[in-house]
This record gives structure tokens, C-alpha cells and sequence, in this order.
């Protein structure tokens, strides 16, 4: 396995069609002034963008996530993050296909963070 910082670039640099589309929507501080990070990694995981004020981890699920393994390993995976403070929203690459409604749900993510923290 790859020292953490080139193994982060290195899935930088090979994103998917999904991951750049959201990513240009996230970026510099583009939705709702949040600063999020690509491929911030998180104990043994990489989390696929990662808005630390927020705790918030959105993940990116493609059609190799669908199989039994995979989704073992994504529950283990969330049950960890969410067991360290953080909301895990979980987001299939087709749902990107509409793309508004997919940043309606984000948004509805972030505005459940934001007034949780407001009590």
C-alpha cells in the first residue's frame, strides 16, 4: 500500500466522470461557501469528499459498490465513521444523473447537520 499523501494524489488524479462532476460543483468553497477536500484520508479509509467543519463525508458509490462484498465493507466502513462523529451520506453515481435533485439532497444533509449543532 501507498504512503498515505501520493496514494490521496493518486486517486485525485484518476477520479471518475462522477467525481469530477461533483467536484466542480464543491469546489472552492462553490456550494453553500462549505470548504471540502477530495480524497481526505480518514484512519485506513479514503473518504471521497470530506467537509471538515460539517463532519460531513459524501461517498460516491458506482456499480462495483452493488456486490455482497462491497456492501459489507461500505457498512463496516460508515458504522467506523459514524462511531468517530461523522454523517456519512451515501450518494449512487447514477443519482448524479440529476443532477439537482442530487444537490437538493446534499443540501438537506447539510442544513440537518447545521441545525443539530444549533441545539
Amino acid at each position: 500500500m501507498l504512503p498515505r499523501t501520493p496514494r490521496a494524489r493518486e486517486l485525485r488524479q484518476t477520479q471518475t466522470a462522477y467525481e469530477s462532476l461533483l467536484w466542480q460543483l464543491l469546489r472552492n468553497r462553490r456550494f453553500l461557501n462549505l470548504k471540502f477536500r477530495r480524497q481526505r484520508a480518514f484512519g485506513r479509509y479514503f473518504l471521497d469528499f470530506f467537509c471538515e467543519e460539517l463532519n460531513l463525508v459524501i461517498e460516491l458509490d458506482g456499480v462495483q459498490h452493488s456486490n455482497e462484498k462491497q456492501i459489507s465493507h461500505d457498512t463496516e466502513r460508515t458504522t467506523f465513521l459514524e462511531s468517530r462523529g461523522l454523517t456519512v451520506l451515501r450518494i449512487r453515481n447514477e443519482e448524479l444523473d440529476d443532477l439537482n435533485q442530487a444537490m437538493i439532497r446534499i443540501e438537506r444533509t447539510v442544513q440537518a447537520i447545521q441545525s443539530r449543532k444549533l441545539t
